[in-house]
């Protein structure tokens, strides 16, 4: 039982500490509705770069504008190790934000909605090769979209969730995921505490809404940008109720291109980081220790500067996490280790 919390626990840890399309998974309305992406990745292949000496960068800021459309695709590669088992992972989604409103404060109210999602997952043992679970899930498969299998990809789909984002590109709130909740909830077939209600808006908000918008997004600094073209982000985000990450991003910007009337900026970063244990009351049960955590990654992304939104985005991080559980009945100590190693793009689509 102790082994299974800790397992569970890492597993949370791993998917929400870094929170995938093929050419089925076309976005819908991709025809009609106007779009802000007016430069792709594509575009700066050939573009040449600006002399840094020449350009001045001294602020970043989002600066959307009512009625942009935005989609992107998300692809995402990962493989963990815990045990003797091996676990690989390979999702795209791809979602669209509209910009509904520009506010006079600075902040932005954008509806993101998911258009498509697809994910194969397979587990197998690590010693013999053998497969010891495969799944696979497409929302371009109707018999999938009809099924309660699914329920946690196809509750998403076509669902306009507002979120507020501020100046700096960060969100401010997250809006009314009731309707994606219900229907979770409902696929239980039980009548789940009140307080179940609450804290699956929590983690729907934080760990899908805020997660997959905390990818796309290259935090700006919040104050002007000095000659180095170098600024660091801090932060401490809570994971799975057990939990604390704390992270520290290095980025630079390291080229510019003038692409028409776009200048387009380079930044790579650096990422390094660590893992806390939160306090947990005492009718939890469990004791919960962090042994040793280790955080590290790797970015290079492409922002459009006069626009402020992200034009694509590569990312390669490690985690590696041994915690100790104490607990149960019987008092028992389990030892839990696991490593992972997770690669992800964002692209903006024409």
């Amino acid at each position: 039982m102790v082994r299974a919390v800790a397992r569970g626990a890492l597993v949370s840890i791993v998917a929400l500490a870094m929170w995938s399309c093929s050419p089925d998974d076309t976005p819908r309305d991709a025809d009609t509705a106007p779009s802000a992406a007016a430069v792709t990745a594509a575009d700066t292949a050939q573009a040449e770069s600006l002399p840094l000496r020449d350009i001045t960068l001294d602020t970043f800021a989002v600066r959307y504008r009512k009625g942009d459309v935005l989609r992107y695709r998300v692809t995402q590669s990962s493989e963990a190790t815990q045990d003797s088992t091996i676990a690989q992972q390979r999702s795209s989604h791809v979602y669209t934000k509209t910009v509904r409103e520009v506010h006079p404060d600075g902040t932005f109210t954008v509806a993101m909605r998911f258009d498509s999602i697809r994910v194969n997952f397979t587990a197998r043992n690590r010693s013999t090769g053998a497969a010891m679970l495969s799944k696979s899930y497409s929302s371009s498969d109707s018999a999938q979209r009809a099924s309660p299998e699914f329920i946690q990809y196809n509750a998403l789909l076509g669902e306009d969730v507002d979120l507020v984002i501020d100046h700096r590109g960060g969100i401010v709130r997250v809006g009314n995921v009731s309707k994606i909740v219900n229907q979770l909830l409902k696929s239980l077939g039980q009548n789940p505490p009140p307080s179940a209600s609450a804290q699956l808006t929590a983690q729907v908000q934080s760990a899908i809404y805020g997660a997959f918008h905390g990818q796309e997004i290259i935090p700006f600094p919040a104050g002007r940008l000095d000659s180095t073209g170098r600024w660091t982000n801090a932060m401490t985000t809570p994971i799975a109720e057990l939990f604390t990450v704390a992270t520290k991003a290095t980025y630079q910007v390291t080229a510019v291109k003038k692409i028409r009337t776009h200048r387009i900026a380079t930044i790579d970063a650096q990422v390094t980081g660590s893992m806390n244990v939160r306090p947990l009351p005492r009718e939890a049960g469990i004791a919960v220790t962090i042994d040793k955590s280790a955080i590290t990654g790797s970015s290079d992304a492409l922002l459009d500067v006069d626009g402020g939104y992200t034009i694509s985005k590569k990312n390669t991080i490690s985690m590696n996490v041994t915690a100790t559980v104490r607990g149960g009945p019987r008092s028992e100590r389990q030892t839990v280790s696991m490593s992972q190693t997770m690669r992800y793009e964002i692209e903006l689509l024409p």
